[in-house]
């Protein structure tokens, strides 16, 4: 399984799909069942643990694409965390990136002025694919054991809290934090992701259908 090449594929149909859609989107709720948004983010990946400690902090991006299944559940999945972890010493790199469906769980509520914002907890578990440029097994980018040959597609899990706030009828911010566990044969990896996305919401109210704010 390339996670990678999958994971390029799919930002690709993910970028390219806001184009055409986007002029055909009704104004949308935030947590109103029955739209989906498209988001794309970044932020610094922070590796931890006893296989990243000679490895530096890396910008981190990510697609994600989500559908609003009730006013407090969200299903989706995660493209990316797109990241490059160098090593201290100038040494080996260590590249990650992922394949993750993600639950949400939040409550929308709304302000004075009609605008909405939501706390919420997700989590989420897929493959992880690990790439290493200059790979060796006397490696300063980690301490990966003798015979943890990279390229290698490993599962994982994630969990995080975040925030979004509905900017207009389509448009949403928010602040992730998320904590990443890699399970593989040679010892597991973790890393915290802070972020901020952009999303677009679609779907919402049918055409000519009155708005309304909870």
């Amino acid at each position: 399984m390339n996670v990678r090449r999958g994971v390029v594929l799919a930002a690709q149909l993910l970028t390219g799909a806001f184009l055409p859609l986007s002029g055909l989107a009704s104004a949308a709720e935030l947590g109103q069942p029955g739209t989906w948004d498209g988001s794309f983010g970044g932020g610094y990946a922070f590796p931890f643990g006893p296989n990243s400690e000679n490895l530096r902090g890396s910008f981190a991006f990510d697609f994600a694409a989500e559908a609003q299944a009730s006013p407090w559940t969200a299903v989706g999945i995660d493209m990316g965390n797109d990241t490059s972890f160098v090593g201290r010493n100038g040494g080996d790199s260590l590249s990650i990136v992922s394949v993750a469906p993600t639950v949400k769980w939040g409550k929308a509520f709304s302000t004075g002025g009609g605008s909405r914002w939501r706390p919420y907890l997700s989590v989420g578990a897929g493959f992880y694919s690990l790439e290493s440029v200059a790979y060796s097994t006397s490696t300063s980018g980690g301490n990966f054991p003798v015979g943890a040959t990279l390229p290698i597609d490993e599962f994982g899990f994630n969990a995080g809290v975040g925030f979004d706030w509905q900017l207009n009828a389509n448009l949403l911010a928010s602040i992730d934090a998320r904590f990443h566990d890699l399970i593989f044969s040679h010892g597991g990896f973790e890393m915290a992701t802070p972020s901020l996305k952009l999303s677009y919401i679609f779907g919402g109210p049918r055409r000519g259908a009155p708005r309304h704010w909870e």
